[in-house]
């Protein structure tokens, strides 16, 4: 690919990154998350608000 860059063969270059790329970058799985909140919010710290809310949330 970088070599048809350099000769500014483009369209071969795009060809061969188009067919590389599920070998170089492969696909993220889904994932499954579960999360139970122990604590409600007024028992929560403001650090641990911060944590479940984002942190810039609360600036």
């Amino acid at each position: 690919m970088n070599k048809a860059l350099e000769e500014k063969k483009y369209e071969t270059a795009l060809e061969i990154a188009y067919k590389t790329a599920p070998y170089c970058h492969p696909k993220l799985n889904d994932a499954k998350v579960e999360m139970t909140q122990i604590k409600t919010l007024e028992d929560m710290s403001e650090e641990e608000l911060k944590n479940f809310i984002g942190k810039d949330a609360l600036k």
